[in-house]
Formats: structure tokens, C-alpha cells, sequence
């Protein structure tokens, strides 16, 4: 290729070539090319080039990475050699820990290392942790073959009440990243069993996940095992989906374990996505091909757990739960604190699209309180509204408690736009519960308590209320959402979110809102978080 390059790039690549330096600045590398004269607009061209021919390192599209150019990247190999020949990483199993790097690399400075750590993530040679981002997976120093992890694995199958889910992605490749990117930025659900195609998850001791590729069939197992799997398997289906996401043109496809028939195992699996549309059409069941006799199988037994479209199940036995909860029974309490993450995540999760715009990118859960009184008037278009930013973390929400509180001036006119939101919002809120711990600051938690419960209470007057909103030209939506109709959040469309960024912009320019700040979770929810929240994800 050289042969047919204008004299001018080919000066150029004489020089970076015979610099001493091993890496410069973007700025020197176009100092340089200008000095043999190459043209302006030549300049990233021929940059571009030199790097695919690996002449140097110069990533020019990666934000992380375009700060410096590497001239010499046999340095480069060197240095990374150093990280997969350390008995302090082998040792490990492939954890590479930032004091290791700081021995391994210590005649770097502290920036070069950073760069060169970047530069194994480019490669796909290593992954740092999402909530330790000190410790990095190397996935050469991944164990090839998987711990004895059976028996931990099978244990939990002899509890009282063990359930199951599991679902099988099947690829046309199984590209360099998968399963590893995926179990860096699981990290926090480490069980310490991990190897090179597969991991143990445990959330909470009392769910266990296995995350499995199989390279030769190339398919990605994921199975959840536990009293209540349905919210863990939600959040690593979650952080799945994202991975797979990274790699466009990947051919997918989802399949689900059949329930089995008169008792015994089936090994037939149904595709994902025809088991959803029959759903969708109301088909009740599916046949199996495997079974014996004329058996068919349920197509909402078959959802349950797997996909949101069953949301209104998970609701109702929120309900149920809700009703006859006894705070003495572990089990229970157990149970509905995990419909009460799975419920809340999956409502911010629905919005995630219009979360990415920014015109409706803001804080989406609160509550609307009267403004000046204890109790709403009779006529609820002439009263004025209070409206408290609430934190979004899963199982937790709660008041914010550095301010999150504005005024409605014109509460009529912002309602019809916003009631479908507000119905969504509602059918999730009411069920959840005034949680104590350190976000409370100095509030005092019996004041706390009685003000949450004061604040579902009166929601819940509001959503009864809705349907007084008569003038409104939206009149058939507000009626169907006070009967509990219509409640796909999608259904919003975005414009109640855009009519509640534009309020907060107008009444707290400065875009504070309650001391929240919006966080990017490892599995690609966006959540609005208070300071103590956040730190769960940026260790």
C-alpha cells in the first residue's frame, strides 16, 4: 500500500516511524504531518491508515482512548504480556486488582496506565467491574474450565420453596466479550466461582443464577433458582440483553424451557417470541410437538416470570401479598420485597427511550400533595398542587431530602397531560412501603413513616379523582385510567414526561432537583437516584 502513497504521507510515516518517544499527543502527530506537508484534510486519513496498518495506536473515535497515540505498540504488547504472566492474576483467576497494576506498570505514569487498562477493554482482553472499578476481569486468566460449583448449585433445589426460569439465546456466533463482558459488570453478584464461559450468581443468599456459554452448540444459558427467581432473573436478563446489544447484526434467538407434561421433564423448548405473540392474541396455550398425548401448554405459565407483558399478575400478587403480609414471616417479606424491586425497576425500565431524549430527561417518580392543606377539595381543578420528587431505587423509593418539592400553579391544565403517567405511576406506588436506613438523614423515622403513608393516602384520593377532569378533551383516557384500564406505560408516549421536565426546568432552573442525580445502571436503566443510592453504583 505504501507504493501508491502521495511522497508527502510517505515522509510523514518516515518520521513517526524514527521518533524516540513511544507515545505523543494528537496535536504532535499533526505538528509532524504538517512539517512533511501533508494536506489538512488528508491528516485523519492518513492517521487512520497508519493505525490499521499497526504502524501506531491512534483510536481517533473512542473518547477514552483519542487522547494519545502510541508510536511504538510492540510497547504496548510488552506491557499487557506483563498483566497475563503475573502469578498475583493467575492466582486470582483472572482478577487484576489496581494495586497489581500499580507493581506491574510502575515505571508509567499513573495516566499511561489508565490508558494502557483502556486500551486491554478496547482489545477485549480485560473488563473492569461495574461496582469496583479497582478490580478488572482478565479473560485469558479466566479459568478454561468451570469450578465444581454443582453441589451449591443443587443445593438450593432442597429448600422449602425453589422455583425456576430459565431461558436459552441462541446466537449464529459467539463473538470475543460473551459471557465476560457480562460478568465484569455483574460483579457485585459474585459468588467467587467464574471461568472463562460461565459464572455463579448469588443475590441475597437466597437466589443463585448460572450464566453459561456454550461455544460449540453457541448458545447463552441463563437460570435462575430460588424462593421468588422472577426479580434477580429480570435484572441479569436485563444486563444480557444489553451485551448482546453491543454486537449489531448478532442473529438472536430466544427459547423457553416447556413446563413438561403428567409430571415428567420435557426437553422441547418454544421460541420466546412466538410464545409472546400468542399472548398477545390472546391465544391461552401452545402446543408442544414433544408431548404424548394431546396436551397443550400454557402460554401464561409459560410467560410467568419472563416478560412484563405479564406485569398484571405480578400486580395482583403484589396485592394479594400486600393484604396479608405478616412482618414476623421472613419468607413472606422476602417474597414482597421482590415484587417490590422487580415492580419498580420495571416501571423506570418502561421509560428508558424517553429517559434518553432529553426534553423529557428528568426525575419521573413523585408524588402530588395539596398544596397548603391536609385533604383535597370537592372541586379538584381550583386547587393547587404540591409535587415531592421521589429517589427511584428499586425496592426503595422514598422523598428526596434536599428539597424535590414545587409548586403547581395551574394544576387542571398540567393534569390532563400528565393523568396517564399518573395513573402508571400510581398502580406501581401504592404498594410500596416506608423503608428505613441511612438516606433518611436526621429525619426522624416515625415522622418519616407517617408522612409516607400520609403521601400513598392521598395519591391514592388523587387517582379517584382524575375522573373529575370532565372538560378535558382527553376525557375517554382519564376515565379509562381511574377505572384501571390502559395502564402500558408505553402508551404515555413521552408527553407527560416532556410536560414534567419543562415544570422542573421552570421551577428549579438550576436543574437540582432534590439533591437526585441520574445514574446508568450495569444492566442500562436509568434511574434517579439520591447520593446515598448512587454510591451503590459508583465504588
Amino acid at each position: 500500500m505504501g507504493e501508491i502513497w502521495p511522497t508527502t504521507w510517505l515522509s510523514a510515516a518516515n518520521t513517526i516511524r524514527t521518533q524516540p518517544k513511544k507515545q505523543i499527543t494528537p496535536q504532535q502527530l499533526w505538528d509532524i504531518m504538517a512539517e512533511s506537508q501533508v494536506a489538512d484534510i488528508s491528516k485523519e486519513v492518513l492517521a487512520r491508515w497508519l493505525h490499521e496498518l499497526g504502524e501506531i495506536l491512534y483510536f481517533q473515535d473512542n473518547e477514552e482512548l483519542n487522547d494519545t497515540v502510541i508510536l511504538k505498540p510492540q510497547w504496548v504488547t510488552e506491557y499487557i504480556s506483563k498483566v497475563l504472566e503475573s502469578e498475583d492474576v493467575i492466582n486470582r483467576k483472572g482478577i487484576f486488582t489496581r494495586q497489581e497494576m500499580a507493581q506491574l506498570w510502575r515505571d508509567l505514569e499513573p495516566s499511561m496506565q489508565d490508558h494502557f487498562l483502556r486500551l486491554m477493554e478496547r482489545f477485549d482482553l480485560s473488563y473492569r467491574t461495574q461496582e469496583n472499578r479497582d478490580l478488572s476481569l482478565v479473560v485469558e486468566r479466566l479459568p478454561l474450565d468451570a469450578p465444581n460449583y454443582e453441589q451449591k448449585w443443587q443445593q438450593i433445589k432442597q429448600t422449602s420453596e425453589c422455583h425456576e426460569i430459565s431461558m436459552k439465546f441462541q446466537l449464529n456466533t459467539i463473538p470475543a466479550g460473551i459471557p465476560t463482558w457480562f460478568i465484569a459488570r455483574q460483579h457485585r453478584f459474585t459468588t467467587g466461582i467464574h471461568w472463562r464461559n460461565g459464572v455463579l450468581f448469588a443475590y441475597e443468599q437466597e437466589h443463585l443464577a448460572l450464566v453459561e456459554a456454550v461455544k460449540s452448540d453457541r448458545y447463552l444459558q441463563l437460570t435462575v433458582r430460588g424462593a421468588y427467581p422472577q426479580n434477580f432473573f429480570a435484572l441479569l436478563k436485563d444486563g444480557i440483553e444489553l451485551l448482546l446489544r453491543r454486537f449489531p447484526g448478532l442473529d438472536i434467538q430466544r427459547k423457553i424451557p416447556c413446563l413438561g407434561h403428567n409430571g415428567q421433564r420435557c426437553t422441547h423448548e418454544f421460541d420466546y417470541e412466538q410464545v409472546r405473540q400468542r399472548f398477545q392474541r390472546n391465544k391461552l396455550t401452545i402446543e408442544c410437538p414433544k408431548a404424548t398425548e394431546d396436551e397443550d401448554v400454557s402460554v401464561t405459565e409459560l410467560l410467568q416470570g419472563l416478560d412484563w407483558t405479564k406485569g398484571d399478575a405480578i400486580l395482583d400478587s403484589l396485592k394479594d401479598l400486600s393484604n396479608k403480609v405478616d412482618k414476623s414471616n421472613d419468607e413472606m417479606k422476602d417474597k414482597l420485597d421482590n415484587l417490590l424491586e422487580l415492580t419498580q425497576r420495571e416501571f423506570t425500565k418502561a421509560f428508558r427511550r424517553e429517559q434518553a431524549i432529553i426534553d423529557s430527561h428528568c426525575p419521573n417518580v413523585f408524588v402530588l400533595r395539596p398544596h397548603g392543606a391536609k385533604a383535597w377539595q370537592k372541586n379538584l381543578t381550583g386547587q393547587k398542587l404540591d409535587l415531592q420528587l421521589y429517589c427511584q431505587a428499586p425496592g426503595c423509593w422514598h422523598p428526596t431530602q434536599e428539597g424535590g418539592l414545587y409548586e403547581i400553579n395551574e394544576p387542571a391544565k398540567w393534569l390532563r397531560v400528565t393523568a396517564p403517567y399518573i395513573g402508571n405511576l400510581f398502580k406501581v406506588l401504592r404498594y410500596a412501603a416506608p423503608i428505613i436506613g441511612p438516606w433518611l438523614g436526621v429525619v426522624d423515622p416515625k415522622e418519616y413513616e407517617t408522612l409516607f403513608k400520609n403521601d400513598l393516602e392521598l395519591f391514592k384520593e388523587l387517582a379517584a379523582k382524575l375522573p373529575e377532569l370532565k372538560e378535558s378533551e382527553d376525557l375517554e383516557l382519564v376515565d379509562k385510567i381511574a377505572r384501571g384500564e390502559d395502564l402500558d406505560p408505553e402508551r404515555a408516549d413521552g408527553a407527560a414526561l416532556r410536560a414534567l421536565r419543562q415544570f422542573l426546568e421552570e421551577k428549579d432552573p438550576q436543574q437540582h432537583w432534590g439533591g437526585l442525580k441520574n445514574v446508568l445502571t450495569p444492566e442500562g436503566h436509568y434511574l434517579w437516584l439520591c447520593e446515598h443510592h448512587a454510591l451503590e453504583y459508583k465504588r
